[in-house]
């Protein structure tokens, strides 16, 4: 991979915004990226707007404000924001600091008393509140959690942002040829895959109604739950104020081996996602509306 000028700077500033939260306690490190999440806001129109855009073309010109589309939109950027300042304190995550952070533990108790089963299972955590968090509280819940990690462009951003997931424990597999023999013995030895079931495929998707249009959603959700033979379970890890999150873990979806294999992939994919749309239409400033990789793009 070649190394640019620029990875050295993008790496320099990530190290030096990483230093400076650590030194502050969380709450006052989200009140620091607050009014630089604003600032940025601002400055990135052209992100602002396509958000905007994309908040209106979902629920119809005529639903919100102008006024509350772009209250919307910086919610959901101010996410980002702070979902960035919890995964660089992600070291200091105890048990004891879940417990203060997180509203009830109804949710991550009902994945722990499938984990004491033995059994492996798949969690579908959308892009909404800190996705990154519910990987994080699993883990101190004795929830055995693991990831797929893409490879970032930036090879140092890439090596740190792994090593953020490793520093509480998070087992990570690397996204390429062996990806899939590798979750799957993961899963058969009794642990958690926790995926994004929001991404949008460049092409080979499955298309799936979604927020009003089709979205090519990738299916390696159902085809792992399937082959492996675990259950999906819907979560959503919400903030419900400035420091403050809940996690919530829906009723496990099991394979459905009385249906074909693409069937069942399929079913799974959809309700899945009818959750997802379901808790971005009641709440849509948790949802990440600034992804590069457009949900609802046309199907390549």
């Amino acid at each position: 991979m070649t190394v640019r000028a620029s990875h050295l700077v993008e790496y320099a500033a990530l190290r030096t915004a990483a230093a400076v939260v650590n030194l502050m306690p969380y709450r006052l490190a989200l009140s620091f990226a607050h009014p630089v999440a604003l600032a940025a806001f601002n400055v990135c129109r052209f992100r602002t707007e396509e958000a905007r855009r994309r908040i209106r073309s979902v629920f119809g010109d005529g639903f919100f404000s102008p006024e509350d589309v772009t209250a919307i939109a910086r919610q959901s950027w101010l996410n980002v924001f702070y979902g960035a300042v919890e995964m660089m304190l992600a070291g200091r995550m105890s048990r004891r600091w879940i417990d203060a952070v997180l509203d009830g533990n109804e949710g991550l108790l009902r994945l722990k008393a499938h984990a004491d089963t033995g059994r492996g299972a798949i969690i579908a955590c959308p892009h909404m509140g800190n996705w990154e968090l519910a990987a994080v509280a699993c883990h101190r819940y004795e929830i055995p959690i693991f990831t797929i990690a893409a490879r970032q462009k930036n090879p140092f951003v890439d090596r740190y942002l792994n090593s953020l997931r490793r520093k509480p424990g998070i087992v990570t597999v690397a996204r390429g040829a062996g990806t899939m023999k590798d979750v799957l013995r993961h899963l058969r030895e009794g642990r958690f895959l926790a995926i994004l079931p929001d991404v949008r495929m460049r092409s080979g998707g499955l298309p799936v109604p979604f927020l009003g249009g089709q979205a090519a959603i990738g299916k390696g959700m159902g085809l792992f739950a399937r082959h492996a033979q675990v259950p999906v379970f819907p979560c959503l890890c919400l903030r419900t104020g400035r420091g403050r999150h809940r996690l919530e873990a829906g009723e496990p979806l099991w394979p459905d081996n009385s249906l074909g294999k693409e069937d069942d992939v399929r079913r799974l994919t959809e309700t899945v996602l009818a959750g997802v749309e379901k808790a971005i239409r009641i709440d849509p400033g948790q949802w990440f509306w600034f992804n590069k990789r457009w949900v609802l793009d046309p199907i390549e």
